[in-house]
């Protein structure tokens, strides 16, 4: 019994060395193009061609304090208006729906949730070193947020809130 296993598997062996077919040719590794994601942002020029743009109405001063606005975009459902003072950069934003629309990923030591006061707005603050970086919140339609990179005090963002909730 065993000698007829044994002969098995070698004619098996042999008849698997034994074929004619050439081994198919290696083949050279396919050159890889890198994807592009497609940027969904498009400038614009005013706040008239962003709504255009992105279907949300979006009315705010050329101006808030110190930071004057230094570009507009807008994607379908989301505008974003870029405010500068030279030393930071503060980006407001409004869009449908009623989650977080800041795209601000970091994460804060400091995280709070708060009311605006006269305007009865619940909103999300995080920050760090008692400046506020996030701001978001909803009316139940739309979602506005703002990001500030250097962090702002936290009494002068209740103050750019009234003004971007009540534009």
């Amino acid at each position: 019994m065993k000698k007829i296993l044994v002969i098995l598997c070698a004619a098996a062996v042999l008849a698997g060395c034994g074929s004619k077919e050439a081994a198919p040719a290696e083949t050279a590794p396919a050159e890889t193009q890198a994807a592009e994601i497609a940027n969904p942002w498009s400038d614009a020029k005013d706040l008239a061609e962003a709504a255009e743009i992105s279907g949300v109405p979006f009315e705010l001063q050329d101006q808030i304090g110190e930071y004057k606005v230094t570009g507009i975009r807008s994607m379908e459902g989301l505008t974003e208006i870029i405010y500068s003072d030279g030393k930071d950069e503060l980006r407001v934003r409004k869009g449908t729906g009623t989650e977080d629309n800041s795209g601000d990923m970091n994460e804060y030591s400091e995280n709070s949730t708060e009311l605006l006061a006269g305007a009865e707005i619940e909103y999300q603050r995080s920050g760090k070193d008692g400046l506020v970086n996030r701001v978001w919140w909803t009316d139940g339609t739309y979602a506005w947020s703002m990001t500030s990179l250097n962090g702002i005090e936290p009494a002068d963002i209740s103050a750019i809130m009234k003004i971007v909730y009540n534009s």
